[in-house]
């Protein structure tokens, strides 16, 4: 039986720092029928020279595609899809890595199991160094570990979409899927890759890879706050969307669309944009008055950078990192190390 061939889509912006790692780690596959295509997004930085120049190296493998105008990580990366034609579509981010065997498990899973479109890998973080962070995976590969993928049904997945986001880097999927659910929602900036995931997830069936094969980077977020302010924006109207779409889903639009607000507060509060913090407490206070973690932002807020605020939201932060695994509370820095797809456009 033939190999499928894989495209891989690797959307890039202002990537230069790690762009080299990521093309790196695809040519040390150790499946062998794949092509990548590398979709500059109008970089202002060096990102375009850099992959013109593997291009020139691996002409058959390399394909890179300039776009001359921005269009976010959701244009690029279905402009890169709509010029490709492998059966199986990789999709892989900027900073992040795949371990050798990645693309041969995933082509062996897919094949291997008809019932599925798509599958998802387990992951390893690593730091702005590359360096792994010891225990920073552990709920997130442990929430899929535990969930019945073969046994759920399609509300159950949804579900559990809703809380478990999929990352994209750690995904392969079936072309003729991912064109048939519709691709990704380009007009949005923010939340297009929950929500897209949750729309293929109303018809097709996702499998798993109980193998970290993805080193997903942890990094600090260089942002204007006006970009910061188009993502929140792109939350609310995914959020929507999908309850609007799935109503059994409305609950868990509306908790994630308040753990985005105070995700992007914790960032705000961090950077000392006090002003646009306390708008988006206002907002959780509205809506979620009676949750502590409202209040606690509230005060941070209100404080703004005096001592007493500084404490609480670095307390805040350190106490979230510690339950989550992913820092101790003496290795927390306040430099707000994060990241969310997408959002250093």
């Amino acid at each position: 039986m033939r190999e499928p061939l894989v495209d891989v889509i690797l959307p890039v912006y202002n990537g230069e720092r790690w762009l080299r790692e990521a093309i790196e780690s695809v040519l040390r596959q150790s499946y062998s029928r794949w092509h990548l295509t590398i979709v500059d997004d109008a970089s202002p930085d060096r990102s375009a020279e850099l992959a013109e120049a593997y291009q020139r190296l691996y002409p058959d493998k390399i394909t890179l595609v300039r776009l001359g105008a921005n269009r976010r990580a959701a244009g690029a990366r279905m402009e890169g899809i709509r010029r490709t034609q492998g059966e199986i579509i990789a999709l892989l981010d900027q900073d992040d890595r795949w371990r050798r065997d990645y693309l041969a498990k995933q082509v062996h899973r897919l094949t291997e199991d008809h019932d599925i479109q798509a599958a998802h890998a387990d992951i390893t973080v690593i730091d702005e160094a590359g360096r792994e962070i010891q225990g920073a995976a552990v709920l997130e590969n442990g929430r899929r570990a535990r969930f019945a993928w073969e046994r759920a049904g399609r509300k159950e997945l949804m579900r559990f979409l809703c809380h478990s986001p999929l990352r994209n880097s750690a995904v392969a999927v079936w072309r003729a899927a991912l064109l048939a659910s519709g691709g990704f929602a380009e007009d949005l900036f923010g939340g297009e890759d929950w929500e897209f995931w949750i729309r293929f997830a109303n018809t097709w069936r996702i499998g798993h890879i109980a193998e970290p094969l993805v080193e997903w980077r942890l990094h600090a977020i260089n942002t204007s706050s006006t970009h910061i302010t188009k993502r929140i924006s792109g939350w609310m109207e995914a959020t929507r969307r999908v309850a609007e779409a799935y109503p059994f889903l409305a609950g868990a639009c509306t908790s994630r669309r308040h753990q985005a607000l105070r995700r992007v507060v914790r960032l705000e509060l961090t950077r000392g944009q006090i002003s646009d913090a306390r708008r988006h407490v206002w907002r959780l206070v509205r809506e979620v008055p009676l949750d502590p973690r409202t209040w606690w932002l509230g005060v941070s807020a209100l404080l703004g950078d005096r001592t007493l605020g500084r404490w609480l939201v670095q307390g805040y932060a350190a106490f979230r990192h510690y339950l989550l695994g992913k820092r101790t509370v003496s290795d927390w820095r306040p430099s707000g190390s994060t990241r969310d797809s997408g959002v250093t456009r």
